[in-house]
């Protein structure tokens, strides 16, 4: 039997051989004194050989056992295993491609920093591995399919919870409009992030019946989104003055608006 802080926050993944050819299922057991009290932490069903034990706290030693249950009654208990869930980072920010977070761990082995991309850690993304008592790293920067960054605390094969950063898009800027025809505005603007931002995904474009003094924040609606940096509205009336403004979006994440423009419809 064997105990392994599981990489979800505050688990423990516990696996065992299963050497009954009868029971209905199995009990793995939690003590937190050293294995004189013992808890079940969660059952399995027959032939099932791992579970999970969540709610665990960081940086306390926790032993387990596993017993094999059937109607006739249970099994004498497995060999114990003991671990320590080491508490993860946080409190990461980026700053200019300076990874900064709290060390909350007492006994670490070190820290992993992984690129985060649309799903979460990046597969082949760790891209440092550091000493322990770390609290920062300098990443040089967010590129191709990364998103952001994460961090995560490790000892031996046990990793703690993660602290990530989701970089947001860049503000777009010098939005123009023009009034085409009485049925037709463009509209263009330019992707420019800054560092610590990243190209937008796609935008959405802000449009507000009126000019820029009468449209504050509520007043503006989604007239549409676009994957480029122009936009060309069809849906105004001659002889109306519109507002717009867009926004940059990276998943759940959006800019700030850009500036404003507003034309008028012949």
């Amino acid at each position: 039997m064997r105990a392994v802080a599981a990489g979800a926050p505050h688990a423990v993944g516990v696996t065992w051989t299963d050497n009954s050819s009868n029971e209905e299922g199995f009990r793995f057991e939690r003590s937190a004194d050293g294995g004189t009290a013992w808890v079940a932490a969660g059952t399995t069903a027959a032939n099932i050989q791992s579970g999970i034990d969540t709610g665990v706290a960081s940086e306390v030693r926790v032993c387990y056992r596993v017993v094999a249950f059937s109607g006739k009654g249970d099994s004498p208990p497995s060999n114990t295993a003991c671990v320590t869930p080491i508490a993860g980072p946080t409190d990461l920010a980026d700053r200019m491609g300076l990874l900064t977070w709290t060390d909350n761990a007492a006994s670490e082995d070190g820290y992993e920093v992984w690129v985060m991309d649309a799903f979460g850690p990046a597969y082949d993304g760790l891209i440092a591995t550091l000493p322990p008592n770390t609290t920062s790293y300098q990443t040089g920067g967010c590129a191709l399919w990364c998103h952001g960054f994460g961090v995560i605390a490790f000892k031996n094969d046990t990793h703690s919870d993660w602290a990530t950063v989701m970089l947001p898009p860049g503000v777009p800027v010098n939005l123009t409009v023009a009034a085409v025809s009485a049925g037709q505005i463009d509209l263009a603007w330019a992707d420019q992030p800054n560092a610590g931002e990243l190209p937008a995904q796609q935008f959405e474009i802000e449009r507000c019946t009126g000019d820029a003094s009468a449209c504050g924040d509520a007043a503006f609606q989604i007239a549409s989104f676009a994957l480029d940096t122009t936009f060309r509205d069809l849906q105004v009336l001659p002889g109306t003055t519109y507002t717009y403004r867009v926004r940059g979006w990276i998943n759940v994440l959006h800019s700030n608006p850009s500036n404003t423009a507003t034309p008028t419809v012949p």
